[in-house]
């Protein structure tokens, strides 16, 4: 989709003028501000962008750009947004990455780009989107430094930004740019996100959407291209001529427009050349016998495969559980490392990093700095789709189904077995164990160790092990024991967001409004990270919304008292809380949530304005006050006033 923005030119001519003042004040930091965003690494070598863009075969895909459609979108601004439908297999990831490299290279205009990816956790989310558009926009919006660097100066994670509150930062970076193209390629990959469907839906009431199908006939004669490109290599196994055509026309006669189809049959084909003694005949033959569909592609692929190359199908199965249930992308390495101790790869003495590498056939795409992917979305669901073996009319075996519930324990006990298996005994022994006599592995870990048996301690609270919580504390543990940064559990607790271990530890009686380093407190960062449920738990154990910060290490030596005057209240009203400020409103006075709605107003949380009008006496003309200090350049306005465009970079 293309983003074409246009506004009033007084009003723009001022609002870059104060935005230019604002950056010689600020001087925001883009190199911070990037780590703060922490987008996905979009340009590596195994990004989902250069994964899809180097599949590209030369002279394919060129079409789209002679269309009549591309070029109304391209050259219209009654156009912001087209539509590239097809069905799985034909293409469109491909060609959305050959988009970005076209438009990068002929045009200077900023070029956003995400693509969805299920079994990629960053992959997976529409907020995973709007972190890396915003970084890929942030050298051309002065707007968007400005936003996304208060953020940074204010210490505030990214975890406890809302995901619409990122909406509208994005929206405000693009607000002043005449033209952006933005793609994003597989929306059926991403978690199901109502809100963001939604305004891509609103886009058709703004500008008429174009939509353009992958037409039959011009993705055929793109396969044809490739599939020839393929064949032709075959003559260095002693393929004629005659029998590559042969080959050429069948592949594309039974792939109906699907690209993916005929790159896997042709994988099976080159394999078969590779690894018997072929003739015409048995070639022709087994071209016959190649399977019908994706579905029967991907079971027979597999099944075969651990036929041919003898790699037993639980070497597989643990593979693809790896692959497709791990939270980040594995690499070679970290797989050939988990099967290396199966029985079956120990039986037949193989190298597990090979077996890692080829176990699965060419199902599986192993990247440049050693990453392993799923060749396509595909082939995922059919892993994961329980209905297929009960299929009443199956005639072959099937590849077992990827429970994901039961790959999680899996994992878990790979791991556990991993760390059981001697894991920790490549550490270098010390010369007094080796001099010293007695058992020197023992004598290595057998020793007291109280900041080891601390961090033990304070690993349940902070990642949520309510029951292990509860079991340390009836055996004594000390709920106001400090950490090396003299924080508390209930801190960890609260910041993790970790109700049932918040609720255990004020069971035990845990001081709930105490500080630490930075002299933040269980309150501020439960509010500050959106925990409307720990903010609760706090807000009835006696702890004011109110609550101060007591000091701050500042980032700049400048302004190291910058955030003493921030409470709760204030995190949550700007950021947009509103489960929390429904939480917080019964334990405030007048005053103050007037305050909350100014600053509801000043950032635009439609939502939770609507919130406090709805639920408050608070007066819709509250005004802006001396007291006030984070809006003291609004003093004396109302809360139509600081919600006024020209206000929100101030």
């Amino acid at each position: 989709m293309m983003s074409d923005m246009s506004s009033d030119d007084f009003e723009m001519i001022e609002s870059e003028e104060v935005i230019k003042q604002m950056l010689v004040d600020e001087k925001p930091d883009l190199e911070e501000i990037r780590k703060w965003l922490n987008p996905t690494d979009y340009l590596a070598s195994s990004s989902e962008f250069n994964r899809h863009a180097s599949s590209k075969a030369r002279n394919t895909g060129e079409w789209i750009r002679e269309t009549s459609q591309f070029d109304q979108w391209h050259s219209s601004a009654d156009h912001g947004s087209i539509w590239i439908k097809a069905v799985p297999g034909a293409g469109k990831s491909v060609l959305a990455a050959s988009m970005v490299q076209s438009l990068s290279a002929n045009e200077s205009i900023p070029v956003l780009f995400f693509f969805f990816r299920q079994i990629i956790e960053t992959n997976r989310t529409s907020r995973g989107l709007l972190r890396d558009w915003m970084c890929q926009l942030l050298p051309f919006s002065e707007a968007l430094q400005l936003n996304l660097f208060e953020h940074v100066k204010n210490e505030q994670s990214m975890e406890s930004i809302t995901t619409a509150h990122l909406r509208k930062h994005l929206l405000t970076g693009l607000k002043i740019l005449k033209r952006v193209y933005c793609i994003a390629d597989a929306l059926d990959e991403m978690n199901m996100d109502e809100e963001f469907l939604s305004q891509l839906n609103a886009l058709r009431s703004f500008r008429p959407v174009i939509h353009v199908s992958l037409e039959e006939e011009l993705v055929k004669r793109d396969i044809s291209i490739f599939v020839r490109q393929r064949v032709e290599q075959f003559a260095e196994d002693g393929i004629n001529e005659t029998m590559q055509s042969f080959i050429q026309n069948t592949v594309c006669e039974r792939s109906e427009g699907l690209f993916l189809y005929a790159r896997l049959m042709l994988d099976q084909i080159a394999q078969s050349i590779k690894n018997k003694e072929h003739s015409d005949v048995s070639i022709q033959e087994m071209i016959a016998k190649l399977p019908v569909g994706l579905e029967e592609m991907y079971n027979r692929v597999l099944i075969d495969h651990a036929s041919l190359t003898k790699i037993h199908q639980d070497i597989q199965i643990i593979i693809l559980q790896l692959i497709t249930q791990s939270v980040r992308p594995m690499r070679l390495i970290e797989i050939a490392k988990a099967i290396q101790d199966n029985p079956h790869l120990a039986k037949s003495g193989r190298d597990g990093k090979e077996i890692a590498r080829s176990g699965c056939g060419p199902l599986l795409e192993v990247m440049e700095d050693g990453v392993v992917q799923i060749l396509h979305h595909s082939f995922t669901e059919f892993l994961l789709d329980a209905n297929r073996t009960t299929h009443k009319l199956l005639k072959v075996p099937q590849f077992p189904v990827v429970d994901p519930k039961n790959t999680h324990r899996e994992i878990v006990l790979l791991c556990i077995s991993q760390l059981q298996g001697g894991a920790f005994s490549s550490y270098p022994i010390s010369d007094d164990a080796e001099n010293g006599g007695g058992n020197g592995k023992q004598f290595r870990y057998d020793y007291e160790d109280e900041s080891f048996y601390e961090t033990l301690e304070d690993f349940s609270p902070g990642f949520g092990l309510g029951g292990w919580t509860q079991r340390l504390l009836e055996n004594g543990a000390d709920v106001e024991m400090r950490d090396s940064t003299e924080r508390t559990s209930l801190f960890w607790a609260a910041k993790g967001g970790h109700i049932e271990v918040v609720k255990r530890l004020l069971d035990a009686g845990a001081e709930p409004d105490i500080d630490g380093y930075g002299g933040l407190k269980p309150l501020q960062v439960a509010a500050s990270n959106n925990h409307a449920g720990v903010v609760k738990l706090l807000l009835r154990a006696g702890v004011s919304p109110l609550t101060l910060r007591t000091k701050h290490i500042g980032r700049r030596c400048e302004k190291p008292l910058s955030k003493l005057g921030q409470h709760p209240l204030m995190f949550a009203s700007s950021d947009g809380h509103v489960e929390k400020i429904v939480e917080m409103i019964s334990y405030c006075e007048t005053k103050e949530l007037e305050a909350a709605l100014l600053r509801a107003a000043h950032h635009r949380h439609h939502a939770l304005v609507s919130t406090i009008l709805e639920k408050t006496d608070v007066s819709p003309n509250a005004q802006v006050l001396v007291e006030h200090a984070d809006m003291e350049r609004l003093r004396g306005q109302t809360v139509l006033m600081v919600a006024m465009p020209l206000n929100q970079n101030l």
